[in-house]
């Protein structure tokens, strides 16, 4: 078989780049004809089997052989004098080389085709003397030589006689070639299995394969076979599979093939390899009986695994059910021309179809075990073998192949929760109730055979074992640290001897890394660190140690993932770009590798920290990179949720992970409450044609009232409400039929997420209450805006209906209810409910049962855990919020991304343009000009889900749209005329200007660095047109920028270049921002300048086609500076504006440092793609204000969480959280009303607090505080009633539970203060003091006799550490909050002592005077002596301007 073959050929698409630049210098020269030599030019796409036989034929010296590569530039191509031309599978090359061929052809030479697609345009197929089809079974013998052709063995000399054959037979020389002789072919099997120890070492054209496996297994199992001695088959050990393409045995590329072999020989397993394998699985990976012989396989094959049956495929992978892990040999990144590439371990060319492909199948796992070093001018590969990377690729098979060997009870399982920020708050995963999904794990796990001892009666009492012995620590409350170390249970932590990590970390972590990591963490074996870095760090008299926290269930441990730093320090968090993992982080890992030693890890719920790792972005190197430094070969299960691909692929590609997506919780419309329910019966009414007009007037004058009373005028967009008095009946019946009834409406539709999903349960049911039923409301909710726009068609009449739907219809849901869950038929439901049936909703209504179905089905997660841990073969899904995507459910599977070399596609680019022109005309609008620059912010899940709307926006704005091929793939970009550009606002001349942009991004840059790409070649193309009727901002933005660029001291060349850059993201191969780290930690900033700093020198790093990752903050600076709008992109049924803090820290972000460089908030956007049948452009103020009527303040969104416990109490913790992080983004968007409806919502309403209290006491310990923090800074003005309420709840809450010390409590004495002033609850001080204070344990004894707080009542047993008699952890550095040491560094000296400080910026902080007898300095970012502040922090100035 050829290296030209197909596969071969799909495989060096991936080179087209490198090919395409190549010119052969032997593509010049003519080969001399005489009468004593044959050529042959052979056009192809692999030479290499070409090249070996030309040297080994016997008649080497009258035949020569010209190889060109398929990919070449055939313009300076010429073929005289050549006797035979043999070509393959071309196309659209005939369009340079059909004339020369038919020319050669007329000077006699024989042309001869296999596949190609001959072009008559170009040439003539009579020019041809033969043309083959290339399908099998193979007729001819030219196809059997060609198609057995390689550069070993039995194929070398099918080579050489394909050869002899073509110089005898069109050579045209019978003088020469008459007695002449070759061999018939050998034919190569489709498939067969291969090992290194079958050649033959006497008769190299012996077959060395096996074309099934029992001839194998009898060789395998038989000593007597070979003299030397090799491995020998033996049943009872791990079996690993190896399928790999047929090409690379042809070639004689199994260099890493056969070290793979050896290296999984070495450890004991048996192999079972074979090229092309994969087309019949069933015939060589299953016994007689039907059984699998692999407990794992590792897959080294391109594409998808049947190319022609992809169905089949994933079929026989769920019949073979092992883990299949992908292996890659890739082009040596180093050697690419793609700027992108540079931090790489796979070029991005080749991500495509070697991962993405593969992972549509359910393959994972994407460890690079070898290097090509493909030669483009001879066309021949030579693979080099990567020892480190194959002993990583076997350990982590054997691993896999392990659980499906061991019984369940041998073994040992760590679930890894997550808890960030630290502290008892936050035991939680994104919208996933992760204590009762352990608790029902830990049940299914028992019940399955493994050893899982003393499992609690309920979640609630796991809960308090978490919160006793289960939690991180932050490094401001040392006394909670102390405390659950004294108060060890033995089920409970574990300590690691420093002396012992030491060993471990100097052994495992390469000395460059741990340089870092001293340098950022110091090195606690040695020095008394201060308490900012002194993260889980305990000592007592006996020595040092590393807290682990655990909950132990016999061989099940649950383990709360560490927390990575950022949040600890805060000199780290504001100054540090690349931040290593703490020293508790690390000995995590090498702990679990060394001393517990799991089977595997459960990583519960999205997501955790250590696919976010400083590193490689993909392609991970297992002695240099952190993930998998720490990871090391422990199988990784991964339950995430659906609808965030984005970050789950990261958790694949970078943490080795295998995904089991779970489903979002119960999404359903949200419905209409309280005074907006009342308001829509209003409206309702005014439109009753049977009422008076003075009833109508009396209608207007009350929903006008309502609509003042609700604070509706930004939501609805109107200045002054009360104009609408003054409208008369027609002007007011538009406006309620245009404005306020489509406002309601979108509020009453808005999806909403109705509690917390636990693994496994699906949408409940109930057979007496339609609108209670979860499973009719998700079921109506996928089914989208179509079925709603027909159920209106059919039943709701315009004559009867003006409004449409009534807002507060029932019978819609009752006829979805009927035929989910009651079980009436289509037809009989439609009659029950409206009479009548219609065709199109019967057809709604039968793709609805597929819903209920697909939702039902979802009850398999946990039951896919247990399959992953017994080596399972976990199958895959398309991913995404069920709503957007039905597809994606059931859940369970192992999701895939998608390509984005397809996107903007035709359809995407039409979205993205209209979205463009909603936003323009929106900005002329409100302004009565262009924007001259937007900026945008972009999530890589938010492109896998809108299939590049937002790129395609961005696109539109310069002036430039994509270039699609026949295919549909993106190949470039072309520039738009000036006058086709919309909207346009002045006649008298065409078109618009090209708007200048920025792009900053998440995401985007590891796994879509082509849209990067795409967009710095949009912006360099915009920036070179010339303005016709209009200016053009892009060029004008990058002359300005030129001339900044020049002036800072750049040579031109660079200023050029730099000039045109317009993307930006963090630091290549980090991942952290630290704004809303930043914002969390309220009690370490004074202002929002501080805020703005942080992301300026996070995201200060331009990617672009010229330089990938330069850092620049000065570029991003003269960027931002003159933007005028902004834009980000929402295309989620789940996630929203207030339910995490990513779209605040990047978007908001964003802003506020265009605010803080320029003195204006652009006006913001959200480019709302949610809804696929109407996508808009929403302003930001009118997208937050929609969100917290449709949730935050409805009862249905709050009745959820509450049915949902302790997870549900931090759900409403992290909204007012991230409230908090909007009004410092951006103060305007969040009024003082809305702080006063939270707070009368979540704090003075009793069965509120008094739900806290029984669920989540530390959630409401949270709120409270932070809402505090938003008075503390000034962004709002309660009464003094409200501000001594909210300190008096926060107080009692801290008296009575003890501190959550979470950062906003525990790490801000500011806060202490400011309550401390307001109000005097007994205990409050005291527990706060026993939190933050490093004390010894007669202590600790004597706060815990005085206290009531529950942390302290916890029976945890008897303390198996003594605590020392005295504390050394009574010093830290000037960041160390209270009780620090008075030597303060000169801020040059800390600034040449700090390797990432960023040249040209300091955090700069108002100094406060201290006693001249304190002792101590003050900050307000880390705590030590809470007592301390009382007297020390008085003179410290509390309020922040509100701008």
């Amino acid at each position: 078989m050829i290296h030209c073959s197909g596969d071969k050929m799909r495989t060096a698409q991936g080179r087209l780049l490198v090919l395409c630049a190549v010119v052969l210098l032997l593509l010049a020269q003519n080969v001399s004809a005489d009468e004593n030599h044959v050529n042959i030019t052979f056009i192809c796409y692999d030479g290499s089997a070409l090249a070996a036989a030309e040297q080994s034929n016997p008649y080497n010296a009258s035949i020569n052989v010209t190889y060109i590569s398929g990919y070449s530039d055939f313009s300076n191509v010429t073929f005289e004098n050549q006797d035979v031309i043999f070509t393959y599978m071309l196309w659209s090359q005939f369009k340079d080389i059909g004339d020369d061929l038919e020319s050669a052809h007329e000077n006699g030479t024989a042309l001869i085709d296999i596949t190609s697609a001959i072009d008559t345009t170009y040439i003539n197929t009579s020019s041809y003397d033969k043309i083959f089809s290339g399908t099998t079974p193979y007729n001819s013998t030219e196809e059997k030589f060609f198609y057995n052709m390689g550069s070993r063995g039995v194929l070398k000399k099918n080579t050489e006689n394909f050869l002899i054959y073509l110089a005898k037979t069109y050579g045209d020389k019978p003088e020469l070639t008459k007695n002449w002789v070759y061999e018939d072919p050998i034919e190569f099997p489709e498939a067969a299995i291969y090992h290194p120890d079958a050649r033959s070492s006497t008769n190299e054209s012996q077959p060395d394969w096996f074309e099934n496996t029992t001839d194998y297994l009898e060789w395998y199992s038989n000593s007597t076979n070979s003299s030397e001695s090799r491995h020998i088959y033996d049943k009872s050990k791990p079996t690993i599979g190896i399928w790999f393409h047929a090409s690379d045995y042809t070639g004689d590329n199994l260099e890493v093939i056969d070290a793979l072999i050896r290296d999984l020989e070495g450890k004991g397993c048996n192999v079972i390899a074979g090229f092309d394998t994969f087309n019949d699985i069933h015939k060589f990976y299953f016994d007689e009986s039907g059984e699998p012989l692999v407990q794992c396989v590792i897959s080294l094959k391109s594409f998808r695994l049947n190319y022609d049956d992809p169905d089949k495929g994933v079929q026989e992978l769920e019949d073979l059910d092992v883990p299949v892990l992908t292996g890659l040999v890739v082009t040596n990144p180093a050697n690419s021309t793609d700027i992108a590439d540079s931090n790489r371990g796979i070029p991005s060319e080749e991500v495509v179809y070697k991962t993405l492909l593969p992972s549509i199948d359910g393959i994972f796992e994407y460890i690079v075990i070898g290097i090509d070093n493909y030669d483009s001018a001879t066309g021949e590969s030579n693979y080099e073998p990567l020892p480190s990377q194959i002993d990583w690729m076997s350990n982590r098979s054997i691993n896999w192949a392990n659980l499906k060997l061991k019984s369940n009870e041998e073994k040992k399982v760590a679930v890894i929760y997550y808890n960030y920020p630290s502290g008892k708050d936050n035991i939680v995963a994104n919208y996933l109730n992760s204590t009762q999904s352990m608790f029902e794990l830990l049940n299914a796990m028992n019940k399955s055979g493994y050893e899982v001892s003393g499992i609690p009666e309920n979640s609630s009492k796991l809960m308090e074992m978490l919160q006793a012995q289960g939690i991180n620590v932050g490094s401001w409350a040392p006394g909670i640290l102390n405390g659950i170390v004294e108060n060890r249970t033995e089920w409970g932590l574990q300590l690691i001897p420093m002396d012992t990590y030491k060993e471990w970390f100097e052994s495992e972590i390469p000395e460059n890394l741990r340089a870092n990591v001293t340098a950022e963490w110091g090195e606690p074996w040695s020095e008394d660190l201060p308490q900012n870095k002194s993260v889980m760090i305990y000592e007592n008299e006996t020595g040092k140690y590393i807290v682990i926290p655990t909950v132990r269930f016999g061989n099940v441990w649950l383990m709360p993932q560490p927390a990575r730093g950022t949040g600890q320090n805060n000199d780290t968090l504001y100054h540090s770009n690349v931040v290593p993992p703490t020293h508790q982080y690390i000995a995590f890992y090498l702990w679990l590798n060394h001393e517990f030693q799991p089977d595997a890890l459960i990583n519960m719920g999205t997501h955790g920290t250590h696919e976010w790792l400083p590193g490689s972005t993909y392609g991970m190197n297992r002695t240099s990179d952190w993930s998998p430094l720490l990871l090391q070969d422990i199988p990784n299960i991964y339950p995430y949720i659906v609808a965030n691909v984005g970050e789950g692929i990261t958790a694949e590609y970078r943490g080795n992970a295998l995904i089991i997506d779970h489903l979002t919780p119960t999404l359903e419309r949200g419905g209409l409450y309280g005074d907006l329910l009342n308001l829509s019966t209003d409206v309702e009414g005014y439109y009753d044609p049977g009422i008076s007009a003075q009833t109508r007037a009396g209608y207007q004058n009350a929903i006008v009232n309502e609509i003042i009373a609700l604070n509706l005028s930004v939501d609805l967009g109107i200045e002054n409400v009360t104009v609408l008095q003054d409208y008369n009946e027609t002007e007011f019946g538009n406006f309620i039929k245009n404005t306020l009834h489509e406002y309601l409406e979108d509020v009453g539709n808005e999806n909403i997420p109705y509690g917390m999903h636990i693994l496994s349960h699906v949408p409940t049911t109930n057979m007496t209450d339609p609108e209670s039923d979860e499973l009719t409301g998700m079921v109506r909710a996928m089914l989208g805006g179509s079925f709603e726009d027909n159920i209106t068609a059919a039943f709701y009449p315009e004559s009867s209906y003006p409004l449409g739907i009534p807002l507060n219809d029932t019978k819609v849901t009752k006829l979805v209810w009927e035929v989910v869950t009651n079980n009436t038929s289509v037809s009989k439901a439609q009659t029950a409910v409206y009479g009548k049936t219609n065709s199109t909703v019967t057809l709604d209504l039968e793709q609805g049962l597929d819903y209920k179905d697909r939702l039902l089905n979802c009850d398999v997660e946990i039951d896919r855990i247990l399959s992953a841990l017994n080596g399972g073969f976990i199958p895959p899904g398309s991913g995404l919020d069920p709503i957007m995507n039905p597809d994606a459910v059931p859940t369970g599977r192992n999701y895939y991304s998608i390509n984005s070399k397809l996107y903007p596609s035709e359809a995407t680019w039409e979205v993205g343009k209209s979205l463009a022109i909603q936003m323009l005309e929106d900005y002329y609008n409100e302004h009565g000009e262009y924007p001259k620059k937007v900026s945008f912010s972009r999530f890589g899940v938010e492109f896998i889900a809108d299939h590049g709307t937002l790129e395609a926006e961005v696109l539109y704005l310069l002036g430039v749209k994509p270039v699609w091929d026949e295919y549909g793939y993106v190949t470039g970009v072309e520039a738009i005329p000036e006058e086709e550009l919309l909207p346009n606002y002045d006649t008298s001349k065409p078109g618009r200007p090209r708007i200048d942009i920025v792009y900053t991004t998440a995401g985007m840059r590891d796994a879509f660095p082509d849209k990067i790409k795409m967009i710095d070649s949009a912006v360099k193309l915009a920036s070179s047109l010339p303005g016709v009727n209009y200016p053009n901002y892009v060029n004008q933005s990058s002359l300005t920028l030129y001339d900044s660029l020049i002036s800072e001291g750049y040579d031109n060349e660079t200023a050029t270049k730099l000039s045109t850059m317009r993307c930006f993201a963090v630091m290549d191969g980090t991942y952290d921002i630290g704004v809303s780290d930043a914002i969390s930690a309220s009690g370490s900033w004074e202002n929002e300048e501080d805020i703005a700093n942080v992301y300026l020198d996070k995201m200060g790093y331009a990617y672009g086609e010229d330089f990938w990752g330069i850092q620049s903050r000065a570029l991003l600076e003269g960027n931002l500076k003159s933007v005028e709008a902004s834009v980000h992109s929402s295309s989620s049924n789940l996630y929203d504006s207030l339910d995490n803090d990513d779209l605040f820290q990047y978007f908001g972000g964003m802003n506020l440092a265009t605010r803080y460089l320029s003195g204006n908030t652009p006006e913001m956007y959200i480019s709302d793609t949610s809804n696929s049948d109407g996508a808009q452009m929403v302003g930001m103020q009118e997208y937050l204000s929609k969100d917290l009527r449709a949730r935050y303040f409805n009862d249905k969104w709050i009745e959820g969480m509450k049915n949902s416990g302790y997870s549900g109490g931090s759900m409403m913790s992290d909204f007012v959280n991230n409230l908090f992080g909007w009004e410092v983004s951006d103060p305007d968007l969040v009024d003082d009303t809305v702080w006063q409806e939270v707070y009368e919502t979540y704090v003075n309403d009793p069965s509120m607090k008094e739900w806290f209290k029984q669920n989540n006491p530390n959630a409401y310990q949270s709120v409270t505080a932070r809402m505090l923090e938003a008075v503390r800074h000034d962004y709002w003005t309660p009464s003094e009633d409200v501000i001594e309420s909210l300190a008096k709840e926060y107080e009692e809450s801290v008296a009575e539970n003890g501190a959550s010390c979470c950062h906003h409590t525990c790490g801000n004495p500011l806060l202490y203060e400011f309550v401390s002033g307001k109000v005097s609850v007994p205990g409050y001080s005291e527990q706060i003091e026993a939190a933050t204070k490093a004390e010894t344990l007669e202590t600790t004894e004597k706060t815990q006799s005085s206290s009531s707080g529950s942390h302290h009542s916890h029976n945890t047993g008897n303390a198996t550490v003594k605590a020392s008699s005295s504390s050394n952890q009574t010093s830290q550095d000037s960041n160390g909050g209270y009780g620090t040491d008075t030597s303060k560094p000169d801020p040059e000296v800390q600034k040449s002592s700090d390797t990432d400080y960023v040249e040209g910026y300091e955090m700069q902080k108002d100094s406060t005077e201290e006693p001249d007898n304190s002792g101590f300095s003050f900050s307000g970012s880390d705590i030590f002596g809470i007592l301390v502040v009382v007297v020390a922090a008085g003179g410290i100035y509390l309020g922040m301007r509100k701008r």
